[in-house]
C-alpha cells in the first residue's frame, strides 16, 4: 500500500504527465489517501470562488471513491504529536497537516508516501518516500 499525498492527488486532477505515469504504474487497490488530504482537497474548493466548483467535485468524488482512505484515530493523534515533538526538537518542524499525514499513514501500517515535495516527509521516521 501506499499513501498518495495532498500534492499528488491534485497533480493528477490536473493532468499532470509525471502524476499520471505514477498513477498508472501503482496497481490497482495499492493506493490510500488520509481523511486529512481528503479535507485538503475539499478545502481547495470551497474556499475559493470557483465557478467549476460542481465539476471539481465530481472529479475528487470519482477519484476518492476508488482510494482507501485512513481515518484519523485517537491513536494516530498522539503519534501525530510524537512526531511532531521530535521534529521540533531536533529544529526540523514540518505543516502539522503534513505531519498528521504521515502519522496516520504510519498508524495503519503504510510507510510508503508518494509526494513531490519530500522536504515535508523526510525527516518523519519510518517513511519511504516515493516520487514523481
Amino acid at each position: 500500500m501506499i499513501c498518495a499525498d495532498t500534492a499528488f492527488i491534485i497533480d493528477y486532477l490536473r493532468e499532470n504527465p509525471e502524476a499520471g505515469k505514477k498513477m498508472e504504474d501503482i496497481e490497482e487497490n495499492q493506493l490510500a489517501i488520509t481523511v486529512i488530504t481528503s479535507f485538503e482537497l475539499y478545502f481547495g474548493i470551497f474556499k475559493g470562488k470557483n465557478i467549476k466548483r460542481e465539476q471539481r467535485l465530481k472529479d475528487i468524488e470519482k477519484i476518492l471513491s476508488r482510494l482507501v482512505i485512513f481515518p484519523m484515530t485517537h491513536e494516530s493523534a498522539i503519534n501525530a504529536a510524537k512526531i511532531l515533538g521530535r521534529l521540533y526538537r531536533i529544529g526540523k518542524p514540518v505543516n502539522t497537516l503534513d505531519c498528521f499525514i504521515g502519522a496516520i499513514s504510519l498508524i495503519h501500517g503504510c510507510s510508503k508516501i508518494l509526494t513531490r515535495n519530500k522536504r515535508h516527509y523526510e525527516n518523519i521516521e519510518g517513511l519511504t518516500i516515493i516520487e514523481y
